[in-house]
C-alpha cells in the first residue's frame, strides 16, 4: 500500500468470521473484490490499477460522505477533489478539520455517496446513478485530496433530488447540492433513510 494513504489502526486483529467474494453475478461493482469482517471491523480489499489495497474500518452510520464531481467515470478506483471543495460547502454547523489525521480516519468510517452533478438543476437524467460505497484511503496532495474508494451499489440519482430533506441535501429554489462540485458530510443514517424508501444497499 502507498505509505501516503491514511489508514485506520493496523493493530486490529485479522478477521476470523467469514469472507465474501463479490462476483459478476452479484449486484455490486467489481472494484470491490473481497470483503471480510468481524463483528465490529470491516476489511475491504480492492484492486486499483493492478495494486491490491486493503483497508479496515469500523463502520459508523451516524454520518455519510457526499461527493459530487463533474464528468467522473468512477472507473479508476480513485478520484481527485480540490481542497477548496472539501468540507467547505453545505456543511451547516458541522465542522471537520481535515488537517487532523484522526478526523481523516474518522470520515473514512462513514458510508458514502459518489455522484456527478445533475444533468439539469435539481434533476438528473433517468439513467444517471449515484454510487453507494466506502472510502478505502485518502491521500493528501498539495492542493487536493485523492480519494480511493469501493462502490457496492448504484442508486438512481433522482432518488436524492426528490427526497432532499430525507438525505439532508441543502437546497434553494434554483439548485441543490447535486448541482455543485463539492464534498460534504451529513449527520444522517443513510442506510435507514434508503430503507425507508424500500431501497437496500450493501452497507455495514
Amino acid at each position: 500500500m502507498n505509505n501516503s494513504l491514511t489508514k485506520n489502526d493496523i493493530s486490529v486483529p485479522a478477521p476470523v468470521s467469514r469472507n465474501i467474494t463479490l462476483t459478476d453475478n452479484a449486484k455490486y461493482f467489481e472494484k470491490v473484490d473481497n470483503l471480510s469482517y468481524t463483528k465490529k471491523t470491516t476489511f475491504i480489499t480492492t484492486i486499483i490499477n493492478g495494486q491490491v489495497i486493503t483497508s479496515n474500518l469500523k463502520p459508523n452510520n451516524t454520518y455519510y460522505n457526499l461527493f459530487i464531481l463533474d464528468g467522473e467515470l468512477f472507473d479508476k478506483g480513485y478520484f481527485i477533489i480540490k481542497k477548496e471543495n472539501a468540507l467547505t460547502k453545505y456543511m451547516g454547523e458541522l465542522k471537520f478539520d481535515l488537517h487532523n489525521n484522526e478526523i481523516l480516519i474518522n470520515v473514512r468510517s462513514y458510508p458514502c455517496l459518489f455522484a456527478n452533478i445533475n444533468n439539469n438543476y435539481k434533476v438528473a437524467t433517468d439513467n444517471q446513478n449515484a454510487l453507494f460505497g466506502y472510502i478505502a484511503g485518502i491521500e493528501v496532495l498539495e492542493t487536493a485530496y485523492k480519494i480511493y474508494f469501493s462502490a457496492t451499489s448504484a442508486i438512481q440519482q433522482n432518488v436524492f433530488n426528490n427526497n432532499e430533506s430525507l438525505f439532508g441535501i441543502k437546497s434553494v429554489d434554483a439548485e441543490n447540492e447535486f448541482d455543485k462540485i463539492h464534498w460534504s458530510i451529513k449527520k444522517i443514517n443513510i442506510k435507514k433513510a434508503l430503507n425507508s424508501l424500500n431501497i437496500s444497499v450493501a452497507a455495514y
